[in-house]
C-alpha cells in the first residue's frame, strides 16, 4: 500500500482561509450513490476554493445497493496525497483528512477516488503558502502562570523520608520532593540492575530486571517484603532489555521491552513469533501478581514482524496497553501516518509509532506512525487521549504532541524549545501536561496550544545516583497527580 507521509489524517482545521468556508464535515448528507466532495468547494460554487498548502478535505462516498468499498485516494493534479485501504468493506464512507500539497501556489485540481464507487473533482483550487511553523505557537512565547500543589504526599509509603510540606510554590522543589527520595529508595533495592519500576495505588513497588537468559518481575509491599517474583525465560540467546513497566490496581503488570533473543509467544497472541530475530523487536507481556503462584504470563507477544523498538508503555482502565517507540519500516502495522514535525515534514529518517494492544494481547486496537520525530515517552488522560514527548528528527526541538483516542487525529503539536523531552505525565484531571526536558528543565503546559505555561529552572543532576533514570517517570507521575495551576 502506497501512503504519502505528507498526509495528515485528522479532522480539525488549522488556520484555513475564511474564504474557503471552513467546515470539517459534509453539511448535506447525500443519499444517492456516488462520491461527493464537501470541502473545499469555495463559497461561490463547486470550484475556486482558496486554501493553504496544508488543507482539509471532507468527502462522502455511497456505494450502490449490494456493493462496498475498502480503498480511497486523494490526488492533486494526479499526484497522490493520501491513500487508505480499510480492513473492512463499507457501504457508506465519510472521509475527513488533512493533506499537504506539493504545490505552494497556483490553481490545481483536487480529485477523490473511491474504489467500486467512482470519483469527484474540484477544479481551480487556489493554493497559498501556510506561514505557521507548527500547529501551536512555540511554548516560549506564551504567558507564564504560577504553580500550586495540593496536599503533597510522601513519595513512597515505605520511605524513611519525612512527609512533604502541604504547599510548594516552586515547581522544581515540588518535583524534587518526589525525585530524590525515589532515587535513594531504589538504590537500596535493585536499581543497579533494574530496567524499569512502577508503583500501584496501594504503595506496592514493582521492579523489572533483565537476566542473562530471561527477565524477572518482583513486587514489594510497603514494608519492603517481596510478595511476588516471576522469571520468564528466553528460548534463545541474544540481546534483551526492558523499556517500560505499567501496573493497575488489581495487581496486573505489563512489561515492554526489546530483544534479539527468542521469546515464546502465547497461544492466540497478536504476534507470537517473528521471522528475523537478528533485528531488534519490541515485545509486551502481562503478568498477574495478585497471586504468588501465578508466575506464567497471561500473554507474551511481539509487536511487529519488522524491526521496531519500544521505549514506553501505559495502560488504560480497560487493560489496553499503549506503547510508543521507533521503527524504520513503513510495513510496521498502522492505519494512519501523521507528519508531527510540521517544520520539515517527511524529510527526516526517524519514524515513531503508537500502538494499542487489546486487554487479551490478541490484536491491535489501533496503530499510528508519526514521521520525522522520536517519541520515547507517552501518557494518557481520562479520555485515553495520548500525549507524546520527544524531539524532532533533526534534534532541533523538544516536542509535545497530542493524539485523539483512536490515533487518527493529531490534535496538537507544541514545540518546547531546544533539546529533547524524555518523560511526560498528565495531571489528575488531565488539565496540565508535565514534561521533563533533556536540557534539565521542567515544562508544565495546560491544554497543549493554550496560551499559558510554566517553565522551571534547571534540574540538579546526580550522575552517580543509582536509579536516577528509571525513577524519573515514577516521580513525575506522583508530582503531576498533585499539581494544579494558581490563578495569576
Amino acid at each position: 500500500m502506497k501512503i504519502s507521509f505528507l498526509s495528515l489524517s485528522l479532522a480539525i482545521l488549522m488556520g484555513f482561509s475564511s474564504a474557503a468556508g471552513a467546515q470539517t464535515s459534509c453539511g448535506i448528507q447525500h443519499s444517492g450513490p456516488g462520491v461527493f466532495i464537501c470541502y473545499p468547494t469555495g463559497s461561490g460554487g463547486p470550484s475556486g476554493a482558496a486554501v493553504p498548502e496544508l488543507f482539509h478535505v471532507s468527502a462522502q462516498a455511497n456505494a450502490p445497493e449490494g456493493a462496498a468499498t475498502r480503498h480511497y485516494s486523494v490526488f492533486l493534479d494526479n499526484q497522490l496525497l493520501y491513500d487508505n485501504r480499510l480492513a473492512t468493506p463499507i457501504q457508506r464512507l465519510s472521509i475527513e483528512v488533512n493533506v499537504r500539497s506539493p504545490f505552494h501556489s497556483g490553481a490545481h485540481t483536487l480529485r477523490v477516488a473511491v474504489a467500486e464507487i467512482g470519483t469527484a473533482e474540484v477544479k481551480n483550487l487556489q493554493l497559498h503558502p501556510w506561514a505557521n511553523a507548527g500547529f501551536c505557537e512555540p511554548l516560549a512565547i506564551v504567558q507564564s502562570v504560577g504553580a500550586c500543589f495540593s496536599s503533597l504526599k510522601a513519595p513512597l509509603n515505605w520511605s524513611a523520608e519525612p512527609r512533604m510540606p502541604t504547599s510548594l510554590k516552586d515547581p522544581i522543589a515540588g518535583y524534587l520532593s518526589y525525585l530524590e527520595p525515589y532515587r535513594r529508595n531504589l538504590k537500596s533495592l535493585e536499581a543497579d540492575v533494574a530496567d524499569a519500576v512502577a508503583l500501584d495505588s496501594q504503595g506496592n513497588l514493582y521492579v523489572a530486571l533483565h537476566l542473562i537468559a530471561g527477565l524477572e518481575l518482583r513486587k514489594y509491599t510497603p514494608n519492603r517484603s517481596i510478595v511476588y517474583d516471576s522469571v520468564v525465560q528466553t528460548c534463545g540467546g541474544g540481546f534483551l532489555a526492558i523499556s517500560g513497566l505499567a501496573v493497575d490496581t488489581a495487581g496486573h503488570a505489563w512489561m515492554a521491552g526489546n530483544t534479539t533473543a527468542c521469546l515464546s509467544g502465547t497461544t492466540g497472541a497478536w504476534k507470537p513469533r517473528v521471522g528475523n530475530t537478528s533485528d531488534p523487536h519490541g515485545f509486551v507481556l502481562l503478568l498477574d501478581t495478585s497471586k504468588a503462584t501465578s508466575t506464567a504470563p497471561i500473554y507474551v507477544t511481539y509487536l511487529a514482524d519488522v524491526d521496531n523498538e519500544i521505549s514506553g508503555i501505559r495502560v488504560d482502565a480497560e487493560g489496553n496497553a499503549y506503547v510508543t517507540g521507533r521503527t524504520s519500516s513503513v510495513e510496521f502495522p498502522h492505519k494512519a501516518v501523521l507528519p508531527a514535525n510540521s517544520a520539515a515534514p517527511g524529510k527526516g529518517g526517524r519514524m515513531s509509532f503508537v500502538s494499542v494492544l487489546d486487554r487479551s494481547g490478541s490484536s491491535l486496537r489501533w496503530s499510528t506512525l508519526l514521521q520525522d520525530v522520536d517519541f520515547p515517552a507517552l501518557a494518557l488522560d481520562g479520555t485515553n487521549s495520548v500525549y507524546l514527548a520527544g524531539e524532532t528528527g533533526g534534534h532541533s526541538d523538544a516536542l509535545l504532541v497530542q493524539l485523539e483516542s483512536d490515533g487518527g487525529k493529531l490534535s496538537n503539536v507544541t514545540r518546547l524549545g531546544p533539546g529533547a523531552a524524555r518523560a511526560i505525565s498528565v495531571s489528575a484531571h488531565g488539565a496540565w501536561v508535565v514534561v521533563e526536558r533533556e536540557s534539565q528543565s521542567l515544562a508544565l503546559v495546560p491544554e497543549p496550544c493554550a496560551k499559558r505555561k510554566i517553565t522551571a529552572s534547571p534540574l540538579p543532576q546526580d550522575e552517580d545516583s543509582a536509579g536516577a533514570e528509571i525513577s524519573t517517570r515514577l516521580a513525575l507521575d506522583a508530582f503531576a497527580s498533585q499539581f494544579s495551576a494558581c490563578r495569576p
